[in-house]
């Protein structure tokens, strides 16, 4: 934050958050209307992980979640049901499509060779969850460790995090 460049914020914006809104904005009145239905918006552990040195996705997917917890509380007993998509590291084009550089990018694509789960995993828990009702569905044990974490602890969370940030990135490369 503060570093990275205010055209980054608005394309990071454009696609993670105004994509979703669009979305929810169409086809809310849609299922509302049809009286059954459901909406899957992707969120990302970002959306409540916060981690160092992703500002602009942290802020977009945070938003997200927002909205998915908004509208299940508007679409509460419509025959709507909405669920955020939390997952951690998902093989995906991300790195490639993004604004991820440097030394980061390299980091990135390591730690999705060996953590990454497959899409249609991802996919599949995403709509097991919306069909049981599930507000939240994060598929990785990270996820819903750090959504732990982060509950429990907040400060010891967040102490931690900005010091593997600050002293372990290093010795990550």
């Amino acid at each position: 934050v503060g570093d990275t460049p205010i055209a980054d914020w608005k394309w990071t914006l454009g696609i993670n958050l105004w994509g979703v809104i669009h979305g929810c904005h169409v086809f809310t009145p849609r299922l509302r209307q049809l009286g059954r239905g459901g909406i899957i918006n992707v969120a990302s552990t970002a959306s409540f992980s916060a981690a160092p040195l992703m500002g602009p996705y942290n802020v977009t997917k945070a938003g997200a979640l927002a909205l998915t917890e908004t509208m299940a509380a508007e679409l509460a007993g419509s025959g709507v049901s909405v669920t955020a998509l939390c997952p951690t590291l998902v093989k995906t084009n991300i790195n490639a499509n993004g604004r991820i550089v440097g030394e980061s990018s390299k980091l990135f694509d390591r730690l999705m060779d060996r953590f990454g789960m497959s899409p249609e995993r991802v996919v599949n828990d995403a709509f097991a969850a919306l069909d049981r009702g599930d507000l939240y569905v994060m598929p990785q044990f990270d996820a819903r460790l750090i959504w732990r974490a982060k509950r429990l602890i907040p400060r010891t969370y967040a102490l931690g995090t900005g010091l593997i940030n600050r002293f372990g990135a290093s010795r990550l490369n």
